[in-house]
């Protein structure tokens, strides 16, 4: 987080991935349900470029599943993260993105999440205002409406 003098600085969640894909990737020729079976998928990556020194990316998700003997540099790239989720919607292979950007599509069914594991990253979401304007009624309001929804999710 940078430093932001005067400002009302609060996080609101630390950024989650996962891998998700089409519901036809479950299904076809061969069926995404192991970990293992990701050797036969075409995995999309987002380059996060310099957002972080440690960026989320799949080997440090395979780390986390345990996953080896996988080839984790494979597949295209993408430098907008909404583009690969187009591609895992279109079943193009399988996305490694963040969880807050596909809340949306996985509750209504677009795409789904092959494997019960998230990876927590070093990036955050942070809300950040001048501190006066947190007298300001409808800032107020809108600080206080947004936490709320963060708590829903």
């Amino acid at each position: 987080m940078g430093d932001y003098p005067g400002h009302h600085v609060r996080k609101i969640f630390d950024e989650q991935v996962s891998p998700v894909c089409s519901p036809k990737l479950l299904e076809g020729s061969i069926p995404l349900v192991k970990l293992e079976d990701l050797k036969s998928h075409r995995l999309l990556h987002v380059d996060w470029g310099s957002l972080t020194n440690q960026s989320p990316d799949w080997q440090m998700w395979a780390l986390a599943a345990g996953l080896e003997d996988v080839s984790f540099s494979r597949g295209p790239r993408f430098t907008i993260e909404n583009m690969a989720i187009e591609a895992a919607i279109n079943a193009d292979g399988v996305a490694l993105v963040s969880h807050a950007a596909v809340v949306e599509d996985l509750k209504a069914g677009r795409l789904v999440r092959p494997f019960n594991l998230t990876v927590r990253s070093d990036l955050a979401y942070w809300l950040v205002c001048p501190q006066e304007h947190l007298l300001k009624a409808n800032v107020s309001t809108f600080c206080d409406w947004l936490l709320a929804k963060v708590g829903e999710q």
